[in-house]
């Protein structure tokens, strides 16, 4: 991911990406877990016209069954919002490590993330399949 946002055309598509990357050593999922690969999510979302449904739950269920029919043997995201955390430890999701998105700041040290209200975090959990 680092090589990627040193190749992409927009400032912000790169800073998600080193965030992304970041994430991803700190986790260190594979190493944690003694795997040679992982199932890994960065995105959970459900448009707003559409929640209340379980569809959240369904798609990430969806991607544990997958993850396990592709012969992974664990299965890891990257939560922002607190009501996607609460379902991915409903789903059985251990979370490993969390990164403060207001504190996150760039090799300039500038802040590059502005938090909404209740989504101060950004966890990564995981569940072994």
């Amino acid at each position: 991911m680092v090589e990627e946002a040193a190749t992409t055309e927009t400032k912000k598509w790169s800073d998600i990406l080193k965030l992304l990357a970041l994430l991803e050593r700190t986790a260190d999922v594979c190493s944690r877990y003694e795997l040679e690969q992982a199932y890994h999510l960065h995105i959970l979302a459900v448009d707003p016209t559409y929640r209340g449904h379980a569809l959240g739950q369904r798609l990430l269920q969806f991607h544990m069954d997958l993850a396990k029919q592709l012969g992974f043997k664990a299965i890891s995201g990257d939560f922002t919002s607190v009501f996607s955390v609460k379902l991915a430890e409903k789903l059985g999701m251990e979370c490993i490590s969390q990164l403060a998105l207001g504190e996150y700041r760039d090799e300039k040290g500038e802040k590059l993330f502005e938090p909404l209200d209740v989504h101060q975090v950004i966890k990564t959990c995981v569940k072994l399949l």
